[in-house]
């Protein structure tokens, strides 16, 4: 893929998007997944590239491979990312959700959101995706997304690779991340919901300083902040949401 990032683009993605061949709905095996991956780290968009992830069965295999990558492995709700330390798959629609929030923050971890999956039900709505950014952000607690972020712009996608596959309103990365930062940044709930909401790239825009969209203005303050807090997220392809987000240009 050749496609030219502007200084916003990339320090929105900068090391933000953690390779998960190996989950739904990819699925690949380890040895492709894992050449893969080797291959995403010597190619021109590796600035992009986070972590390999992997579940927790794989690790010992992939040792044995030679050269291990970066990892998070992913095993019982707790995702290990080395010394970037781990995140804990939290529910929002759960009761205890708030608490188990600060007990997160409080073990000195970090909090994971699923925002799709291969079924339409899997998808949370824009108000707990909402529910999850606004704890976060009240607590300063880190966090990241994972499952069904493949596209930069919510809309209505297939849910998998399949050519028959049932399709569904998924979420946008784009717009979690860019809702989060309005949250970090002091915003109100309801214009982070708005953000979560847009599906037109027809007012967005990415400047040398600032993105705009929607009337809403990200300068690169709120990014560096947004980055500190929301560390990326999880996709079973690296090149779809590059290419998602080159086609926004």
């Amino acid at each position: 893929m050749i496609a030219t990032f502007g200084p916003m683009q990339r320090l929105l993605l900068s090391g933000a998007i953690d390779y998960a061949g190996m989950f739904p709905p990819a699925q690949l095996p380890l040895e492709r997944a894992a050449a893969n991956y080797t291959r995403y780290a010597a190619g021109e968009n590796r600035w992009a590239l986070g972590r390999f992830v992997v579940p927790a069965s794989a690790v010992d295999t992939l040792k044995r491979r030679g050269p291990t990558p970066p990892l998070a492995v992913v095993g019982s709700g707790i995702e290990d990312c080395g010394e970037d330390g781990a995140f804990v798959e939290l529910n929002p629609a759960a009761p205890d959700f708030e608490t188990m929030a600060q007990h997160v923050r409080a073990e000195g971890k970090r909090a994971k959101l699923r925002t799709g999956g291969v079924r339409a039900e899997a998808i949370p709505s824009l108000e707990l995706v909402a529910h999850f950014l606004v704890t976060c952000a009240r607590l300063g607690l880190g966090c990241k997304a994972t499952a069904g972020l493949h596209h930069a712009l919510r809309g209505e996608y297939p849910l998998t690779y399949a050519a028959d596959a049932p399709r569904a309103v998924m979420h946008g990365y784009l717009n979690v991340m860019l809702a989060a930062a309005l949250l970090i940044d002091g915003s109100r709930p309801p214009a982070a919901v708005a953000v979560l909401a847009l599906q037109s790239k027809d007012d967005l825009h990415f400047g040398e300083h600032e993105i705009r969209w929607a009337g809403a203005h990200w300068s690169r303050e709120m990014l560096v902040a947004l980055r500190r807090q929301f560390t990326g997220f999880g996709s079973c392809s690296f090149d779809e949401p590059l290419q998602a987000l080159a086609a926004l240009a």
